[in-house]
């Protein structure tokens, strides 16, 4: 089998707006092929609480300007200075020299662009090949302000409409043009091995209803191709020959509330294609591939890094229990890891393996095999700088885990804090801080990590892969904040294990309409999104209800950071739910409530009048944001998770008076009249339509004007009604069939029709008078003979007969003692037909 290697790195990682480290080395510089605003060669994975940059040439974590580009939480700080990966190996091609480095390190020894053929690469000036695609599944409904702050590189108040727009056209251009020709995952709904996407009015049909491009269920996913043919740009950086490797980078996150909403996967594809002189016999030996990272938390001279090997883990926490740029925002330092989730495939017949998101009989994944870091100015010493050969043999000392200027044909390995040689320095625990942990050699400040896999061979035409996550934690401290990474860290590494069978329940379709002191939040008016939010099952977690927030302006969307206005959940047996999580404050994993239902029944819009923020009247002209979640339930008790809740829908507002002669068609809540249906008899008796149409008013700036009918329609023994608007003849809903009389009824054009089904009673006479109507005799119809002495089938009418003309009997002498059957006969209408026993009755 030629086995093929992949990297997937899911990345936990902390974001911040503040003053960092900026390269000054020459040659350090990131060298970019500038193409239009719609073909950009950089962008973010930003779905979460993570931000990252990314570029096509495979550098990622630096901003555009040259500062950190990691931050997380998101709009904070920054906790990753610049990542990538590197690679290394003994290439048996019949060129010298032999052991061979490249890969990114600040700067990057890859262009953009795939191998066409040996040799042979796309022109990096090309913009088709220098170009990065991200896609998001929400792209047509989401609110884009903080994503194209980010993008764009500009407060989020300074965003405009425009910018938003102008994202979403590239969000959408990247779904259209998803380069799957050239290796990038997509979801085959027809199974024809082309990518033929579908988007309707602007928004994308999702599998399995058409293609889609993406993996993994992600929410938001970045992909891009590179390559190491250029003999400049790779001597540049490590000072050695191409080795003819292809790098196919897949980038994705999840927008989600649990410890995936700390994670960034990154799933590096190598593919070895050769230079132009490579003999078809070529292979390499002994190749490591490594996750090299310049960590930056916060303030990067007070930083420390450790290791643990059971976990596969490298990471960075904060010395000092304050650090200058997150106590700006009033959090403690966090801490940020990468974990190896699953390093290249080897053979092994006992065993099997994950590659390309499914499981491999006769192979294995490699584990993180060494872990190196280096402290700026003191022991041990950083690797060289950039463009010698000299690099290339210390990094191949640091991918097998020994120390860089040692003698690659008798390497000095690390020892710990008394002497013992290791792989994996700093392996101690400082949260207990026992063992060799950072601080004990060497005091704090910046440093250097990478975490290594290997060896494995590859042949000429084969692939492999890593996959990597890196990992987010803010505790209530700094040594809090690595129990939560390591916490979140196990989220990554079970979705992994699961092949990212992860549920994620859809989000709610929010519109907001400013009023005068008073904002109205609408998620019931599109049909077809609240069928997808509320059909959803998944995993084992089916949808049990909405919240509404209230969220602070101008900060990132975190639900934590808002109020919770309202929630309204299914009546159920299910109310509060709950589940394992992290407590800063008790320091330990405990079971906390994370949602707390009270069985009210759905609602789909909730009217606002208060500042609950800041517990005061809302201000017209004042902005205001709030959000619509979906959340759903797991009834397995056992489960880790218990509950899901959507990302959120967010609207920002402002409420206003009605504009200059606008008039309002009544205010929310009134009940319109409507002309109910009356049934007269041929026995002249008129009954009222016992159940009835309730026209209430939601939205009044939509209200149409327009005139409406209720009609009923029958399938397979299930009633529907149809809401139709007789003015334009057009049918506005269709196949409901709740007659209730609860909340939980669709909204269209500004109303919520109530249809209300006749209760369990039976009709009634104008008078309120319970009736079976005896409406034809053996003298022909009884016509306006007033009860009960002839047309009402009722106690007066057998009074005083026998027992065997009773067809309808009771104890009482009134309807109550009809109650206990009434469920067999209310549903019916009863006609008796009395015909002679001649005529054989």
């Amino acid at each position: 089998m030629s086995i093929k290697t992949i990297l997937i790195i899911a990345i936990f990682p902390a974001l911040v707006f503040s003053q960092s480290k900026v390269l000054t080395t020459a040659g350090n510089q990131k060298e970019t092929y500038r193409t239009s605003d719609f073909e950009p060669d950089g962008t973010l994975v930003n779905i979460n609480r993570i931000s990252m940059w990314v570029y096509a040439n495979g550098e990622s974590a630096r901003n555009p300007d040259g500062t950190a580009g990691t931050i997380y939480p998101r709009t904070t700080a920054p906790v990753v200075f610049s990542d990538g990966m590197v690679w290394g190996g003994i290439v048996r091609d019949g060129q010298s020299p032999e052991i061979r480095v490249g890969g990114q390190r600040y700067d990057s020894g890859t262009l953009p662009g795939r191998i066409i053929s040996k040799g042979v690469a796309e022109d990096p000036g090309d913009p088709a090949a220098n170009r990065i695609w991200r896609i998001r599944r929400d792209f047509a409904t989401a609110y884009l302000g903080y994503d194209a702050a980010e993008y764009f590189q500009k407060p989020v108040d300074e965003v405009t409409y425009e910018d938003q727009e102008q994202l979403r056209a590239l969000y959408e251009k990247d779904w259209r043009e998803w380069p799957v020709e050239k290796g990038a995952p997509f979801y085959d709904a027809d199974g024809d091995g082309d990518y033929t996407p579908e988007i309707h009015s602007g928004e994308p049909i999702l599998f399995p209803q058409a293609d889609e491009p993406g993996l993994a269920n992600a929410d938001q996913v970045v992909w891009f191709v590179a390559n190491d043919l250029d003999s400049a740009t790779v001597s540049d950086l490590s000072g050695s020959p191409p080795i003819g490797l292809e790098m196919q980078m897949t980038l994705w996150g999840y927008d989600r509330r649990d410890g995936l909403a700390n994670v960034i996967f990154k799933r590096c594809r190598m593919l070895y294609k050769g230079v132009e002189h490579t003999p078809t016999t070529a292979h390499i030996d002994s190749l490591y591939v490594g996750q090299f990272s310049d960590p930056e938390l916060g303030t990067y001279t007070d930083d420390f890094v450790g290791c643990d090997p059971a976990l596969n883990l490298g990471y960075s926490y904060n010395a000092s229990s304050e650090d200058e740029e997150f106590a700006k925002f009033d959090l403690a330092p966090p801490s940020v890891g990468y974990d190896i989730l699953a390093g290249p495939l080897i053979p092994d017949n006992n065993d099997e393996a994950i590659f390309d998101l499914k499981t491999i009989p006769g192979y294995e994944n490699l584990p993180m095999t060494s872990f190196f870091y280096s402290a700026s100015g003191s022991h041990p010493p950083l690797p060289c700088g950039f463009g010698s050969y000299q690099c290339t043999v210390e990094w191949w000392n640091v991918l097998r885990g020994f120390l860089p200027q040692s003698d690659p044909r008798d390497p000095e390995p690390f020892v710990t804090f008394d002497g013992q040689p290791t792989f994996y320095p700093l392996s101690g625990d400082p949260v207990l801080g026992i063992g060799d942990i950072d601080g004990i050699i060497v005091p704090p400040g910046d440093r250097r990590i990478f975490l290594n896999s290997g060896p494995f061979n590859m042949v000429l035409g084969d692939t492999n892969e890593i996959t990597v996550a890196l990992v987010g934690g803010m505790g209530s401290d700094r040594l809090q904040s690595i129990t939560v990474m390591k916490y979140n860290r196990r989220a990554a590494q079970q979705a992994f294990d699961n092949l990212f069978a992860v549920a994620e329940p859809p989000q709610p379709n929010v519109t907001a309409t400013s009023l005068d002191r008073q904002v109205l939040l609408n998620w019931g008016e599109n049909q077809d999104a609240v069928q997808r939010v509320e059909e959803f099952e998944q995993a084992g977690f089916r949808f049990e209800g909405y919240n509404v927030y209230q969220l602070p302006p101008s900060r990132f969307i975190n639900i934590r950071d808002g109020v919770k206005l309202a929630t309204f959940d299914l009546k159920n047996d299910v109310s509060t739910i709950v589940q394992e999580e992290f407590d800063p404050e008790a320091g330990a994993i405990i079971s906390v409530p994370v949602q707390t239902g009270s069985n009210s029944g759905l609602a789909r819009s909730l009217l606002v009048d208060a500042d609950e923020i800041n517990r005061k009247p809302l201000n017209n002209g004042q902005e205001y944001t709030f959000a619509v979640t979906a959340y759903s339930y797991h009834s397995d008790p056992f489960a880790a998770v218990r509950s899901l809740e959507s990302g959120p829908a967010i609207v920002t507002v402002q409420p206003h008076s009605p504009n200059p002669g606008v008039t309002l068609h009544g205010t929310v809540g009134d009940t319109l009249p409507a002309h109910p249906t009356r049934s007269t008899l041929d026995t002249g008796h008129e009954i009222l339509n016992p159940g009835g149409v309730y026209p209430i008013v939601i939205d009044p700036t939509k209200i149409t004007g327009d005139e409406y009918k209720v009609v009923f329609s029958e399938e397979e023994e299930m009633l529907f009604w149809h809401l139709i608007n007789v003015t334009r003849s057009d049918t506005v809903l269709k196949n409901q069939t709740n007659q209730s009389g609860d909340e939980n009824y669709l909204i269209s054009e500004g109303l919520q029709v109530k249809v209300v089904s006749a209760p369990k009673d039976f009709a009634r006479l104008t008078d309120g008078n319970p009736a079976f109507l005896e409406v034809a005799n053996e003298h022909g119809p009884v016509v306006n003979v007033d009860a009960p002495d002839g047309d009402l089938v009722w106690h007066s009418l057998n009074s005083a007969g026998s027992g065997d003309r009773y067809f309808l009997s009771t104890t009482t002498p009134d309807e109550s003692g009809l109650r206990p059957n009434f469920d067999r006969l209310v549903p019916y209408d009863f006609e008796l037909r009395f015909t002679s026993l001649d005529e054989g009755s």
